[in-house]
């Protein structure tokens, strides 16, 4: 079970790029400041605008940062069960404590 405070964390860029350092101090603020643990990936994130190489670029940069000291949950989303699936087996690599996986948006073809 998760308790106490979880921090969805930013993205942060510097010329079109992650900005690992600054993700690096975002978690190394946030864990001085006592919060239980990280969401990676949600859409305070903006996980939907990044590419595969920019979600994979901020999960080694969290996971580092973390190391074992704090847990993080990734966000996972997308439009069927089958690319959540996908998606969730690519990110056991980071050994998050879960994920975060909201229902599909509507689509409503016309």
């Amino acid at each position: 079970m998760f308790s106490g405070i979880w921090i969805p964390l930013v993205t942060p860029f510097h010329h079109g790029q992650v900005d690992t350092a600054a993700l690096r101090q975002l978690v190394r603020h946030y864990e001085g400041a006592g919060v239980s643990g990280f969401v990676a990936l949600g859409t305070t994130g903006e996980a939907a605008l990044l590419s595969q190489i920019e979600r994979y670029t901020v999960l080694e940069t969290i996971a580092d940062a973390c190391g074992e000291r704090t847990p993080f949950l990734i966000g996972v989303g997308a439009t069927d069960t089958r690319d959540v699936c996908a998606q969730i087996r690519h990110y056991e690599r980071w050994n998050s404590a879960g994920y975060l996986v909201p229902p599909p948006y509507y689509v409503c073809p016309s």
